[in-house]
């Protein structure tokens, strides 16, 4: 039996990975305090009509993290995994892609024998680029 591991996953916004005058943003704060094993980033994917792209933002999110992994000696692994939304601030279409992207994730984990004592997600706003969206979709999820 292996070692349980952190597992965080997270949706990427415009503030990823920082927001204003330099600050961190929420994957970036996430990292710090829980320092997870592994790291599933979900930023949506440009499409021809699609209204975000965050993709770049996950690809400097991810290497922020490696860098600071180095410096910090850690060694948490950073996933992207897209989500494919026509429109993200359609609140039924963004549960449904995060729920399968959830089980998708859960699925990988099991098939290579990764057990983890806990799965959260953090920045369902990061997905959602309406600021009065409410985030009662998920804020914590456990497996």
């Amino acid at each position: 039996m292996g070692e349980n591991k952190k597992i965080l996953i997270s949706c990427v916004g415009e503030r990823d990975p920082f927001g204003e005058n330099n600050t961190d943003g929420a994957i970036i704060t996430a990292y710090r305090y829980f320092k997870p094993d592994i790291i599933y980033l979900l930023p949506t994917i440009e499409k021809i009509n699609s209204k975000s792209n965050t993709s770049k933002n996950a690809e400097e999110t991810k290497e922020f993290i490696e860098m600071m992994n180095k410096e910090e000696g850690l060694n948490t692994r950073v996933f992207i995994r897209g989500l494919d939304l026509d429109d993200p601030r359609d609140y039924s279409e963004v549960k449904n892609e995060i729920l399968d992207k959830i089980r998708s994730i859960y699925d990988e984990l099991k098939e290579n024998d990764i057990e983890f004592y806990y799965m959260f997600l953090a920045s369902i706003n990061s997905c959602i680029p309406e600021k009065n969206f409410s985030s009662t979709l998920v804020t914590k999820y456990v497996i």
